[in-house]
């Protein structure tokens, strides 16, 4: 007969690993080095060099562990059970070459009288803050010959940080400039998209929630959000925040489509 006293002291063991596996896996706020929050979500793990943290049950986000806080970095050490994942070693403070970044024209496009193809798909596939079918604003000139793509979520603090100042910004713009604002969502249902874009008065459509991921939908090439791409009625790529500074994006949209 088993002795029992092993097995009492097997579930015990397996109760502890069970606790740590949850604790593990918390939602907790992820900071950098300076304090300042990165992003909220679950540990999911690590290679010892970049940690992958869950925002959402569709989303994954990448750090380098170095960039984190000292205690996040300690928590991420200690998440593995069994197995501690190491701590880099500090980069070495050495001179770095200063290599000048030449501009680069972004392509000039040919935009056809008529609707372009991605303007075709728009036409019945955005929907309004209330859920309800969208139509293209009027801009000058007709139906818009360029869109700004901005892949965002009501999660995701850098996107709610970024958000007001694009709302704003599409309001006045539209009314010089034959360009329209496209919400392309990460959020987790349609129901958080929607309330996402009611929480900032977002006066611009949003692809709906059902279609975001079909495959005339551009992708934004990057591997985080907010991210932003300039496109024309065909859909061809101008311009995303993967060459530009997020900063930057919306004056080097009025220099591109102004020419």
């Amino acid at each position: 007969m088993k002795n029992p006293f092993l097995w009492c002291l097997a579930g015990v063991l397996f109760l502890i690993s069970a606790a740590h596996h949850a604790d593990a896996h918390e939602i907790r706020k992820w900071l950098s080095k300076d304090g300042t929050e990165l992003i909220e979500g679950k540990f999911r793990n690590s290679d010892g060099t970049n940690v992958t943290i869950s925002v959402s049950e569709r989303s994954f986000m990448d750090f380098p562990i170095d960039t984190l806080s000292p205690k996040d970095i300690e928590y991420v050490r200690n998440a593995g059970v069994g197995t501690p994942i190491p701590v880099p070693a500090p980069r070495p403070q050495t001179a770095q070459p200063v290599i000048v970044p030449q501009p680069v024209s972004p392509p000039r496009p040919v935009v056809s009288s008529g609707p372009g193809q991605l303007t075709n798909h728009f036409k019945n596939s955005l929907v309004d803050r209330d859920g309800r079918t969208a139509s293209l604003s009027k801009t000058p000139g007709g139906p818009p010959k360029y869109y700004i793509l901005y892949y965002s979520a009501g999660w995701c603090p850098p996107c709610r940080k970024f958000t007001p100042g694009l709302v704003e910004w599409s309001k006045t713009a539209r009314r010089s400039h034959p360009v329209e604002v496209v919400l392309v969502g990460s959020d987790d249902s349609e129901k958080d998209m929607l309330k996402y874009m009611n929480s900032y008065q977002m006066d611009f459509p949003a692809i709906d929630f059902e279609m975001i991921n079909s495959p005339w939908v551009p992708s934004s090439e990057s591997s985080g959000i907010p991210a932003l791409v300039l496109v024309d009625d065909n859909g061809t790529r101008l311009l995303s925040t993967n060459e530009v500074n997020r900063s930057q994006f919306l004056s080097k949209v009025e220099e591109l489509i102004a020419k």
